[in-house]
């Protein structure tokens, strides 16, 4: 071999054995190194034994409608399994290519966006062992403590196994959820920003409506940069359990049922959510901190309620007409498909009146039918139609001041046309 050819098999050497030295880069800008990426293959400590691990195939993940708790009870305990998994995502069904996320799923289940719902009694001992399946990734999990966000954290290392034992003491509406780029709520946007769950803990001796329903909101913001390295990918989905309008649960009710929901917000950014048609009471507020539960003569009636990051609320409302109606987020790009971006959903049809309110509405849009109940009483016949004529008119100029304008109703022979009643002529109906 001449000197040439073994200077560059040296470098070539060199060069491979410096490359396989260097740690792992983090998977975030500024991340610590218990984020980094691991290995495929790496050993890793599973209950204090090294076992071999690979990354699992991603599941579908389906969508939780949160009408079904987790875990089994015995002898006053909740015992809930749960794994943290990668998923393939489908908010908008069968429409879309499936999106790549991290997910909570029960033990022997298929992982679920939002994750396993947690209900109990207040006063229950619960028992929650969670397993981290995402194995570059050292998995964080906030609220399991006691039911809040603000308590401490659970770090779950990849390919092992955790457990944490809790007392339901505080009633009311929480999140659990989990990071595994370090996070905090309010910018928690990527792939582990599907794993949220909710915890419902019910006061002692209450009776729970069956018919109570739990909406979590999720969101997923990957933009597009050229600065950054491939796949260059641009995803966005805003989700309620799971779903994306028109795919999210339809709700029906009849008139005069109670209706109650609880709402919360497992995503990083804030929705003002609005319900058409009827006002709702408002029963309690959750913040980061702790949820609140309003007396009797202390709820208040709304049509929009403000949620923050990590927020809950709970409702109630009772429905007084058939109708079409709809509860959504009243931020508009949170109801539109994917605003500001090209989008495989929006084509030319979507602008046709016909086709507008499912192609041209996307993510947090809940629709819901009310009608008349089976055997109701018949309505009250309808009044005779009255007509009013009411004129918009502006009195004369006086000494040199603005003329003024104003509504008058006509009432027998039409007005002068410089007659102007102030304030406006009531209207009784």
């Amino acid at each position: 071999m001449n000197a040439t050819l073994k200077f560059f098999c040296f470098i070539s050497v060199v060069t491979l054995l410096g490359g396989c030295a260097r740690a792992p880069k983090a998977e975030h800008p500024g991340a610590p190194a218990s984020f980094a990426r691991a290995p495929l293959g790496a050993w890793t400590a599973v209950r204090g034994r090294a076992s071999k691990s690979r990354i699992p195939p991603v599941e579908p993940v389906a969508p939780n409608p949160n009408t079904a708790p987790a875990g089994s009870r015995r002898d006053g305990v909740l015992t809930v399994r749960l794994e943290a998994r990668l998923g393939a995502w489908r908010p908008d069904a069968d429409v879309d290519s499936a999106v790549t996320v991290q997910a909570f799923a029960e033990e022997g289940k298929s992982p679920e966006i939002p994750g396993p719902l947690l209900r109990a009694s207040q006063g229950t001992e619960v028992r929650v062992t969670i397993r981290n399946l995402i194995l570059d990734s050292t998995l964080i999990v906030h609220g399991l403590r006691a039911g809040t966000l603000a308590d401490d954290t659970l770090q779950v290392a990849p390919g092992t196994t955790r457990e944490v034992l809790f007392r339901a003491t505080k009633p009311g509406t929480y999140l659990y959820w989990g990071t595994t780029s370090g996070a905090t709520i309010a910018d928690r946007w990527a792939r582990d920003g599907q794993l949220t769950g909710a915890i419902v803990i019910d006061p002692l001796g209450a009776g729970v409506d069956p018919h109570e329903r739990i909406f979590v909101i999720t969101v997923i913001d990957i933009y597009a940069d050229s600065t950054r390295p491939p796949t260059k990918e641009d995803i966005w989905e805003v989700a309620i359990n799971g779903r994306s309008w028109p795919h999210t649960e339809r709700l029906r009710y009849d008139v005069g049922d109670t209706v109650r929901w609880r709402w919360i917000n497992g995503s990083d950014r804030s929705h003002p959510m609005h319900l058409h048609g009827f006002h709702f009471r408002m029963l309690a507020k959750g913040s980061r901190f702790a949820d609140t539960a309003y007396a009797a003569n202390a709820t208040r009636l709304a049509v929009t309620e403000f949620m923050m990051p990590g927020s809950s609320f709970r409702m109630e409302w009772i429905p007084t007409r058939a109708g079409s109606w709809l509860m959504h987020c009243h931020m508009l790009g949170h109801i539109t498909p994917f605003p500001t971006r090209a989008d495989t959903l929006r084509r030319h049809d979507a602008h046709d009146v016909t086709g507008h309110p499912l192609s041209a509405m996307a993510g947090l849009v809940l629709g819901i039918t009310t009608a008349e109940r089976v055997g109701a009483a018949e309505p009250v016949p309808p009044m005779p139609k009255r007509r009013l004529r009411l004129l918009a008119q502006q009195a004369g100029a006086d000494s040199g001041k603005p003329a003024p304008r104003g509504f008058v109703l006509q009432r027998g022979a039409e007005p002068r046309a410089d007659s102007v009643d102030v304030p406006g002529s009531p209207l009784v109906l």
